[in-house]
């Protein structure tokens, strides 16, 4: 039925009805062209807007209601059925609408449209459903609520469905017209979906579906005017004032609280929790289109054509009206409060709207023009934009009242938006179509009219640096000038606190991303503060920027006055920023920006230092030539970044220098603007004002350090290689220099012009009027630094024309100051050094002018004087050179030619050498040796064939004076180098460097001399040195005694023979000393020690001499047991049978008790557990039975004490001390001071054992220990032989004291060699022999002890009686003294000829015997083997007149007679001391002639007894020496000290070289070194003389023997002498080197280095220095070629084993960053050289297998990502690029690129993934950080240090995607992993990181791009950017990292989308993100800790960042 109404109504509207016709042809015209349609011009066309439109007649209107009527009747109908309801409606719907537009007419039909039955039908359809219809109607509206839910929605859904429709019909083709149909139908949408909204209806938010789905300008501008007009309506008819009245009693309740935070607006919750969303309305209905029309223009159109900028233009137009009729309609504060929320929204919505700028690239990078029309349209509307919003908040600001508004908040955001985040995309907009000044007056009245008390939550310091960087982009003199009054009234608040009385606030969120801010809405019942007053940090920052910027700009006219303010302000927020606390909260959540961590890190002081360190060095990458194995260099900074890195910089500078806070020590402060100025010279114009601010501050409060600091700054070429900051620079210096200026002042700025002029060399013409002028000032300090600047000028050969200056130069040599002559003379040298003048030229003037001779040098002295123009004029002669002849006489005589002048100077200098020189001062001195160090040999004059051929005699006057010039140098270098190393000068100088420059000047001289020797003898210089290896071989067989002699001694089965023959003491004694571990069996020889003890003890000896030898028979024998043993499978069992055998000796006599000590105790040091138990029983046995009745003798108890105590003496026991104590009490107790000889051999037994055991030179308490007890046996000696005298004399007294004492005995020299002879006590004569051989023993100890005091023994001793014994001590004694340096040959000739003298008058002398065995015995120590072998023809001619039977002699006599025989072959065992076994120089036919002489006695039955004892004794000794090895060894006795090695001996110089100079010298020093004890100003000279002696001999190529000095140094060195030691090792290195040999090879040095490389790391660090372990290390590439390949495989591994401890221990990588570049420079030689097998393949192999496996494993382990020092952070960089380009070099590394990834090797991967060439590695550890490690937060210590690693690892590859297709596939990946694994994983980060570092290189090559609007507002993290930062940032703390990486995070989005719009993949990337967001929010309520919490809520407002700027708008 009601289809057929509608027919009906239809049909009659078709036949008859009137309509509305304009005929108005041009109305009907303009119509036409608006709606877009083609006119004809018929009359017939009606056209209808709402604009102009005429209300329908009565009968349009009955028939347009009467039409609505009747659909909703069939609405009624229709769905209510259950089939095919709907359907019918949209039918009769469409049939409606094409009648109304006449579309079921002809198409040729002419009449127009029903706009009046439209109209009426559509407002009584929207009447009908939605509004009050009467009672008439009220049966169609009848029924449930339900059903009119439906009907209304169905409605609703049909109504969007008619709009389309009609639009379609309206733009057909031969469309009939029907606009104001279309007008209407829109309409009646518009107020259903805005006025009309219910709950069950789709609200507001489809205006924006609709906007999107009209196809026709015409429509969609409809649509706008449309939905702004009834928002309008709504607005103001919501406002009512009864809802009002009702919001006001909310407001002032008090329970309002936060309930929501929205991007669309405030929720307020009143009273019982009634929505009131009445704030909200305004942008909740305007929100969608906004978002459509604005922000997501890009989704419903392909390019911003005119229509769409016109439809954009137009909606914020009318946004913008409406709110300003809104504002004027109603008066009420909230009509305020709503407007404000709306422009917060507006304001939010800019900034996302400014982003679509991405999708706009620059013309050099677009195919056409649209993009550039794109990009101006967008920036055009973006000022439009800006400009109704500044109008609009200025509006409210004049309608609002503040402390009470509400509206406060939402302006405040507002406000602060605008100057924060978005005048800084205007700071690149070009002012000629942008009239940002009215902005800027808008902002600035705005401001002002702010509230004081809210500002505090918005002012820091991001405001502050972009409003500065903002500033500084602007040109025009009044936008500077605005934009400053702006930075002043923000910023120049007097109070940082906060209004408590405010109710409302705008709490930014912790996540502040460009176009993405909330809203929060609160309860003032429980506002809190807006925060803490500004930190004090923050204030410094803020003080400093505003500082900077005044500066800038205060010489500009217009700004000046502003500019001055923020000056003043600036320096006030400084000043008073007051104390930094490490509580106080910096609050940065307002925004992220580099000043924010700045900030921090400046509160807690440690990492700031490092953070001013990596800017630095980021922006030093820009200028970084060098390459690297990672290829990534960092682009020019754009200018934003400019901009904000000169605020920084200028900011840091101000906080360093003059605020309160001392920061300057940890950091140079200019060091981050000369490098921002070094790569962006035109910036120190802005740069320069501050510092000239600063200077100038500086001068007033009298800080002349910073004044220094700040004009050298200003001189340098980081400001004026710019000309206009050098310019500025000049005018202010050039005002420093006036006569009003203090001297003080003016000369500092004197003395950097050279410097200025040296960075920009235009200024040279300026500055040399100034020096003119100071050079004629009357303060002598004024001309003194002039001319020490011109001296400058000349040596960085800046000065031209020369002329005046010259005439200034003679000015000043006749200066009445001394120092403007020295400065002048060093200018001419300058002159001449630089080619300006001719040397002889000015040496003739000078000769002229000032009157001096060259050739007289008194007259020289007497007019330059000893001083300071001495000291000029020496260094100008070092300019001494050759002529410039020409071309042909060159050719004709070889060479250059030394001019007549420069020879002249050589010789001058060399005569200033020589002489005196005691009034010259250090400096002349010290400037002549370095002058003479300048000249090469034949400047020096050396004649190579005079050297050559040396002798002289008959030569003429030149050859003698070439010699003479040599002699002459030589002396020179000597005796200069022995002055600067003599203990007091070096001690009060150590670090002067004068004496250094000495020291390396002597250095120099001595090299040049070497070198010359070097080239003129050849080989010849190291005497003989191709034969002296066959002599050494030679020599090495001379030495070993010859197989004849040793053939001729007697053998063991003589003796044996003899002993069984005759059994006795004598016999028995010479068995033992004959028994040797070489000729019987370890059982045979228990047997026979058995076997002859009884006989040995049968019988004791009562001389002295005899009992020693006795004694040490046992010794030997005990020895010769042990080490029998030693040898033997079965020790423990054959030591039982040995001790158990010893023991049973007893019932012989208590001796056994000595052997028992000797063989147990005292022999051997390392014993099996079992047999050292053993021996400490016994031990303790003897200690125990000293108060027992063990022994009955105390002779032999003291003995054995002693030898117990040696024992004790190797663990420092105290025992010894208590032993001592004893024998003190023992001497104590003897009446007449007898002391028997057991006493005193056990006495120097342990005097020996407690010196060897020590060491002498440590002060460690132990060694200290021994050396006291050391001296008190000695004092026992000492006192003994007092009490044998008749007299005590204090002589020995005192030296027996100083022995106790440990004072130095060198006073006692004179006195001791004044001793008389004294007289001996003849009962004492048996004690003073004994103590004479145990003073012999004893002698090498005493000399070790205390050289000096073992000199004043010998001097006592000398002057005893022959009968005292003393031969036994005067061959040790003078042995000892020779060799501690205090006697020396000449004084052992004098003794041995004085004995000599007196046996020739002295043959009945009873004391014959005694001379006899001394002179046998020192003829040994002889030097020379002449005079040794007329001696021993002497001593034997004697000891013929003695034995001769006819002449009466005493037994005594013959006795000693025979033992001298003996000392002539050989050591008499126990009497000698001197070297053990038979002699190396004895003959054949002496031994076999002495043995059959001995044996004849021996057997001889008429010689007396005592005759034949010694000689069989003597028979026994001779055999024994058979069985010392054959050869020369050193006496076991020896100290353990005593190292001293002959170096002439192991290499000999030519004589009359300085090469055996330096030889002597070297030994000579070595020998005090061995003797002194360290610290011992003696030792200390030689040390340092040794030093420089070694350091010279690296020049040339030694023979391999000179190892053995530097091996024998080293040990010798004490640990703190490392300056001797570097000198050793440097030798050493440098003779690896390949050089030239003749005759000799280097092969000693590869064999020492390799016996060292072999040392454990410990023991390697202790010989050579822990500080020269590196220099080591460096070598090895000289090295491996040299060895064979086992030993360089050995080698490698043992180095990098101490390169291992090294990292171990405290990260000392030095040692393995030389091991790596010494390998790399191995591998690059292979590599490269023309040679083939520079290695063996298998050497390759081996470098190649430990790369790749242990050397990465170990570089993992030791060198990860763990917190280290800043230090050790550039040590870590460099070990690894050292390992990585090892890596590169070598063939295969596929062994590191297959390993696993795990934590511990993902550092290391990742830091070498560029040079293992496999991308499949930097993807593996990228999978591995993105899938295995998810978000840990900082917790636990391991946690901490996995993300450390984790983050730091991937900063080590992010820098590695140099090719932007790498960075595409990087990017996908990621996104594709992140849908997998989610937002908890680090995708994100390695995201931010790479896309970070890609931007900031230059591979980011389109530099247009980074001055685009929407990076105008970063956080500057690319100031950071470097490619060492992954281990720079190993000093930063886990915080800092994480604040890092977040700030890449939010700078990612914007980069991100310009990246994927270069790529193609915007879309892709957008899609992805989105499903990866959905599913984050999906996942938004899972719990978890605050951290993970915090950075998901990061990551996800990222991803609405990055698919917002990608998709064009807000999501």
């Amino acid at each position: 039925m009601t289809t057929k109404e509608i027919e009906a109504i239809l049909s009659r509207l078709h036949s008859g009805s009137r309509f509305i016709s304009y005929t108005d042809a041009k109305r009907n015209s303009s119509n036409n062209k608006t709606a877009g349609t083609k006119t004809n011009g018929s009359q017939d066309q009606t056209h209808n807007t709402l604009r102009n439109q005429s209300q329908p007649d009565e009968i349009h209107c009955g028939l347009g209601e009467a039409l609505a009527v009747s659909y909703v009747r069939l609405l009624n109908d229709v769905l209510a059925a259950a089939d095919n309801g709907e359907q019918t409606a949209i039918e009769a719907g469409q049939t409606i609408l094409n009648s109304l537009v006449c579309q079921e007419e002809e198409q040729t039909c002419n009449r127009g449209s029903y706009a009046s039955v439209a109209s009426s039908f559509f407002c009584h359809l929207i009447t009908l459903l939605w509004g009050n219809t009467g009672s008439d109607q009220d049966d169609l509206i009848s029924g449930d609520d339900f059903l009119l839910d439906t009907r209304r929605a169905f409605v609703t859904r049909q109504w969007m469905q008619w709009c389309i429709y009609i639009e379609e019909l309206v733009h057909a083709p031969h469309s009939n017209g029907g606009y104001p149909i279309l007008n209407s139908c829109l309409k009646g949408y518009a107020s259903i979906i805005l006025n009309h909204a219910t709950s069950t209806n789709t609200t507001a938010k489809n205006s924006g579906a609709m906007y999107t789905m009209l196809k026709q300008s015409y429509s969609r501008k409809q649509w706008i005017r449309l939905v702004t007009i009834n928002t309008v309506k709504d607005v103001t008819s919501a406002i009512s004032s009864t809802f009002k009245e009702q919001l006001v009693e909310c407001l002032s309740s008090e329970g309002m609280e936060v309930i929501s935070a929205s991007t669309a607006g405030i929720v307020v919750v009143v009273g019982g929790g009634v929505d009131a969303p009445i704030y909200r309305l305004f942008v909740d209905k305007i929100s969608p289109l906004v978002h459509v029309v604005l922000l997501q223009a890009r989704l419903h159109s392909s390019s911003f054509d005119t229509t769409t900028t016109m439809e954009r233009q137009l909606l914020l137009y009318e946004v913008l009206r409406a709110c300003a009729v809104v504002l004027r309609d109603k008066e009420e504060n909230v009509t305020n409060q709503m407007i404000a929320h709306v422009v917060r929204y507006l304001s939010i919505s800019l900034v996302s709207y400014l982003g679509q700028i991405i999708h706009c690239p620059s013309s050099s990078h677009s195919s056409g023009s649209s993009n550039n029309n794109n990009a101006e349209s967008i920036s055009e509307l973006a000022y439009e934009w800006l400009r109704g919003l500044c109008d609009t908040i200025q509006l409210i600001n004049s309608k609002s009242d503040w402390d009470k508004d509400v509206v406060t908040v939402d302006l405040l955001s507002a406000s602060f938006d605008t100057l924060l985040r978005i005048l800084p995309h205007f700071s690149t907009s070009n002012s000629n179509t942008t009239d940002m000044y009215s902005i800027y007056s808008a902002l600035y009245r705005i401001v002002v009219g702010l509230p004081r008390h809210t500002l505090q939550k918005y002012i820091d310091a991001t405001l502050a640096i972009r409003l500065g960087s903002l500033a500084l982009s602007l040109h025009d003199n009044d936008e500077i000038d605005m934009l400053c009054k702006i930075l002043l009234q923000v910023f120049g608040s007097k109070e940082y606190g906060h209004d408590t009385s405010v109710k409302t606030m705008y709490v930014p969120s912790d996540v502040t991303t460009q176009g993405h801010h909330t809203l929060v809405t609160v309860r003032p019942a429980k506002v809190a503060s807006s925060g803490a007053p500004l930190s004090s940090v923050l204030m410094m920052w803020i003080g400093g920027i505003l500082c900077s910027i005044g500066n800038v700009f205060s010489a500009r006219s217009t700004a000046a006055v502003c500019a001055v303010e923020l000056k003043r302000l600036g320096e006030s927020l400084l000043m008073n920023a007051g104390t930094i606390s490490r509580e106080e909260k910096i609050d940065n959540d307002s925004s992220s920006h580099l000043i924010n961590i700045l900030s921090q890190s400046l509160k807690e002081g440690s990492e700031y230092g490092y953070l001013v360190s990596i800017m630095t060095s980021s922006l030093a990458n820009v200028n970084d030539k060098s390459v690297l194995f990672y290829n990534w260099k960092r682009r020019p900074l754009s200018l934003s970044e400019q901009y904000a890195a000169l605020l920084i910089g200028l900011s840091h500078l101000r906080i360093m220098l003059l605020s309160s806070y001392d920061y300057a020590a940890t950091t140079d402060p200019f060091a981050l603007l000369s490098s921002l100025l070094a790569i962006h010279p035109r910036m120190s114009a802005r740069v320069v004002p501050s510092i000239v601010d600063m200077a100038r501050i500086c001068m007033s409060n009298g800080s002349s350090e910073l004044l220094l600091k700040s004009i050298e700054f200003l001189s340098s070429s980081a400001i004026v290689s710019d000309p206009h900051g050098a310019s500025i620079a000049w005018t202010f210096l050039s005002s420093l220099v006036g006569d009003s200026i203090p001297a003080s002042v003016r000369s500092s700025v004197l003395r950097i012009l050279p410097g200025m002029c040296a960075g920009n060399k235009k200024l040279r013409s300026r500055i040399r009027v100034i020096i003119g002028k100071s050079l004629a000032s009357k303060d002598p300090i004024v001309r003194t630094a002039a001319m020490a600047s011109l001296s400058d000028l000349a040596k960085m050969d800046l000065l031209r024309d020369i002329e005046e200056i010259v005439v200034w130069i003679q000015v000043g040599l006749n200066d009445e100051e001394v120092a403007v002559s020295y400065f002048a003379l060093l200018s001419l040298k300058y002159l001449v050094s630089n080619d300006e003048l001719d040397f002889d030229l000015v040496i003739r003037v000078l000769v002229k002018r000032l009157g001096i001779d060259l050739d007289d040098m008194g007259n020289l002295l007497e007019i330059l004087g000893d001083g300071l123009v001495l000291e000029g004029f020496v260094m100008l002669l070092a300019e001494a050179g050759f002529e410039e002849e020409e071309e042909e006489k060159e050719e004709n005589e070889g060479g250059p030619i030394v001019s007549a002048q420069s020879m002249k100077a050589v010789t001058l200098l060399i005569n200033l050498a020589l002489s005196p020189g005691s009034s010259f001062n250090n400096s002349v001195k010290m400037s002549i040796l370095k002058s003479l160090a300048g000249f090469n040999s034949q400047l020096l004059g050396l004649d190579a064939e005079v050297l050559r051929s040396w002798d002289v005699s008959g030569a003429d006057d030149e050859a003698i004076n070439a010699k003479k010039r040599y002699e002459d140098i030589k002396h020179i270098t000597l005796t200069s180098l022995d002055l600067l190393t003599v203990s007091e000068p070096l001690a009060e100088s150590e670090h002067d460097s004068l004496v250094k420059e000495a020291i390396q000047s002597i250095t120099s001289i001595m090299v040049t001399l070497l070198r010359f020797e070097e080239e003129t003898h050849g080989s010849s210089l190291f005497r003989g040195a191709i034969l002296e290896r066959a002599k050494d071989k030679e020599k090495g067989d001379s030495r070993r005694v010859a197989k004849t002699a040793l053939a001729s001694l007697p053998d063991y089965d003589t003796i044996l023979r003899m002993y069984e023959d005759d059994p006795n003491a004598s016999t028995s004694t010479a068995l033992m000393c004959s028994i040797s571990d070489g000729n019987l069996s370890t059982e045979s020889m228990i047997s026979q020690l058995s076997d002859l003890f009884a006989d040995f003890v049968s019988e004791r000896f009562t001389e002295p001499h005899m009992q020693a030898i006795h004694i040490m028979a046992l010794v030997d024998g005990m020895r010769s047991l042990k080490r029998s043993i030693d040898r033997e499978p079965e020790q423990q069992e054959l030591f039982r049978m040995a001790i158990s055998e010893i023991q049973s000796w007893v019932s012989s006599g208590e001796e056994a008790y000595v052997a028992l000590a000797l063989f147990a105790v005292g022999v051997g040091t390392d014993l099996h557990p079992e047999m050292a138990d053993e021996a400490t029983s016994i031990q303790n046995s003897i200690l125990q039975g000293f108060d027992t009745l063990m022994f009955d003798s105390e002779e032999v108890k003291l003995l054995c004490l002693c030898l117990v105590a040696s024992k004790l003496s190797h663990s420092a026991d105290s025992r010894v001390a208590d032993i001592i104590d004893r024998l003190e009490k023992y001497f104590a107790s003897l009446f007449d001071g007898q002391v028997a000889f057991g006493v005193m051999f056990g006495m120097s037994v342990l005097v020996n054992h407690l010196v060897q055991d020590g060491n002498l030179t440590r002060s460690d308490p132990s060694d200290a220990w021994r050396r006291k007890q050391a001296r008190r046996v000695i004092s026992l000696f000492l006192s003994s032989l007092n009490n044998c005298l008749t007299l005590s004399s204090p002589t020995v007294s005192s030296l027996e004291a100083c022995a106790l004492s440990e004072r130095s005995a060198t006073d006692l020299k004179e006195e001791c060699a004044q001793f008389d002879e004294p007289y001996v006590k003849d009962r004492a004569l048996h004690t003073l022999n004994s103590l004479m051989i145990g003073l012999g023993q004893s002698f090498q100890a005493i000399a070790a002890l205390d050289a000096e005091l073992s000199g004043c023994i010998l001097s006592i001793i000398d002057k005893l009686p022959w009968k005292s014994g003393k031969a036994f001590a005067l061959p040790a004694a003078y042995k000892s003294c020779i060799e501690a340096g205090v006697r020396d040959q000449n004084d052992l000739s004098n003794e041995i000829s004085s004995v000599s003298s007196r046996l020739e008058y002295s043959v009945d002398d009873p004391s014959l015997g005694h001379m006899v065995f001394a002179i046998a015995n020192l003829s040994q120590l002889r030097s020379r083997a002449e005079m040794m072998e007329a001696e021993t023809e002497a001593v034997k001619n004697i000891i013929q007149a003695i034995m001769d039977p006819g002449r009466e002699v005493s037994g005594d006599r013959r006795q000693l007679a025979i033992l001298s025989a003996t000392s002539l072959i050989g050591e008499v065992r126990g009497l000698s001391f001197l070297s053990p076994g038979l002699h190396t120089h004895t003959k054949k036919y002496l031994v076999a002639s002495t043995a059959e002489f001995l044996k004849v006695v021996a057997l001889n039955d008429s010689e007396d007894t005592k005759t034949r004892e010694a000689a069989m004794v003597s028979l026994g000794l001779m055999c024994g020496m058979k069985a010392s090895d054959k050869k020369v060894k050193k006496s076991v006795e020896k100290s353990m000290n005593d190292r001293s090695v002959n170096f002439n001996e192991i290499l000999q110089g030519k004589e009359d070289t300085l090469m055996l100079s330096i030889l002597i010298r070297i030994n000579a020093s070595h020998s005090i070194i061995t003797t002194a004890a360290y610290g011992d100003a003696t030792r200390t000279s030689a040390s340092k003389k040794l030093s420089v002696l070694l350091q010279s001999l690296e020049a040339v190529a030694l023979p391999g023997s000179v190892s053995r000095v530097i091996e024998v140094t080293l040990n010798d060195c004490n640990k703190e002498e490392l300056e001797l030691k570097t000198s050793c090792i440097k030798l050493l290195t440098s003779q690896l080197v390949s050089r030239r040999r003749v005759g000799f090879d280097g092969r000693g040095f590869v064999d020492l280095y390799t016996r060292i490389s072999k040392m454990s790391p410990e023991a390697l660090h202790k010989l050579v220095g822990s500080s020269n372990v590196p220099l080591m290390m460096a070598a090895i590439s000289d090295l491996i070629p040299q060895l064979p390949t086992s030993s360089g495989e050995d080698a490698l591994t043992n180095l990098w084993t101490t390169c291992q401890y090294d990292l171990a221990s405290a990260f000392r990588a030095q040692s393995a960053i030389e091991y790596f570049v010494g390998l790399k420079t191995l591998l690059v030689s292979v590599g490269s050289s023309a040679k083939k097998n520079v290695v063996s393949p298998a050497i390759l192999r081996c470098i190649q297998k430990l790369l790749t496996s242990t050397f990465f494993q170990d570089m993992c382990q030791y060198a990860g990502p763990s917190p280290k020092s800043y230090e050790a952070t550039s040590d870590a960089e460099k070990l690894w690029i050292a390992y990585a380009e090892c890596v590169n070099e070598i063939s295969d590394s596929s062994t590191i690129s297959e390993y696993e990834v795990n934590n511990d090797n993902l550092f290391g991967l990742s830091v070498c993934s560029p040079v293992l060439k496999q991308s499949m590695v930097l993807r593996k550890v990228e999978l591995y950080i993105i899938s295995r490690l998810e978000w840990l937060g900082t917790g636990s210590e391991s946690e901490n240090h996995t993300i450390r690693m984790a983050l730091t690892s991937l900063v080590a590859f992010g820098h590695q995607f140099s090719i932007i297709s790498e960075l595409k596939v990087s990017i996908l990946s990621l996104f594709d992993l992140m849908l997998v694994k989610g937002i908890d994983t680090l995708s994100l980060e390695v995201l931010a990181v790479q896309v970070a570092f890609w931007w900031s290189s230059l591979q980011m090559d389109q530099l247009d791009i980074l001055d685009s609007p929407v990076l105008q507002a970063p956080t500057e993290t690319s100031l950071l950017l470097t490619r060492n930062l992954c281990f720079k940032m190993q000093a930063w703390s886990l915080d800092m990292i994480v604040k890092f990486i977040s700030m890449c995070i939010r700078d990612l989005p914007p980069k991100l989308a310009f990246v994927c719009q270069m790529t193609k993949i915007s879309d892709d990337v957008a899609n992805k993100a989105l499903r990866v967001l959905s599913a984050a929010t999906a996942a938004a309520d899972d719990v978890g800790d605050e951290s993970t919490n915090v950075r998901r809520k990061h990551a996800m407002t990222c991803l609405r960042m990055v698919v917002q700027l990608m998709r064009g708008g807000e999501q």
